[in-house]
């Protein structure tokens, strides 16, 4: 598996994003690099409720793009912490959309085949009964009432990793490659996601 880092990989695409002062680079339909200025419309909707101020949210907003920039550039030393709890952010993306599913496991198994995934480290693709997480597995199945057999901890493995797998493709091939939404990106990510999972 090739060395990719996908934390590191969308800190330096941010940081390229966000040159600060309020700007945000994005690159035009047409493929041109585009600076923009975020600006407060002078046509904003001052009807409504609640007691939110909008010049107050937008300088909020403003201050938190460029602090987030000025930390992407100048602070090395956090870099690697910053990668980090995006892999865990994403980690978390995972868990939740399995768990609307009833599919994968326990948030721990999740976070550790996840991070493992994101950051190219190797894992064992096909879980076998003495791994480690085997066991685990099985005990989460078995207390949610669900088969725990062990096709039943193989296809929960599956589950997580197959997600993690295409979460990493949907982000590099639109965000960090900069691809249009294709019908084609689609079905490669569902492939990608339903490969060897029993869908019955």
């Amino acid at each position: 598996m090739a060395s990719f880092h996908l934390g590191k990989s969308i800190r330096l695409k941010m940081a390229a994003s966000l040159p600060g002062y309020g700007n945000i680079r994005i690159k035009s339909l047409d493929g041109v690099d585009k600076l923009l200025n975020i600006e407060m419309s002078e046509k904003y909707d001052y009807d409504i409720p609640d007691d939110i101020e909008p010049e107050a949210l937008y300088e909020e907003f403003e201050y938190l793009i460029d602090k987030v920039a000025k930390m992407l550039k100048e602070q090395p030393a956090n870099h690697d912490m910053f990668d980090q709890v995006l892999v865990e952010t994403l980690a978390t993306m995972v868990y939740g959309s399995n768990l609307i599913e009833s599919a994968g496991a326990g948030f721990g198994i999740t976070k550790r085949l996840c991070e493992a995934i994101f950051k190219s480290e190797e894992i064992r693709e096909e879980i076998i009964e003495r791994d480690n997480d085997y066991e685990l597995l099985k005990q989460e199945l078995k207390a949610k009432n669900l088969p725990h057999g062990f096709l039943a901890v193989l296809q929960s493995h599956r589950e997580i990793i197959q997600h993690a797998k295409a979460a990493r493709y949907m982000i590099q091939q639109v965000y960090l490659d900069g691809k249009d939404i294709s019908e084609g990106i689609i079905m490669e990510a569902h492939r990608i996601l339903t490969f060897k999972i029993d869908t019955d």
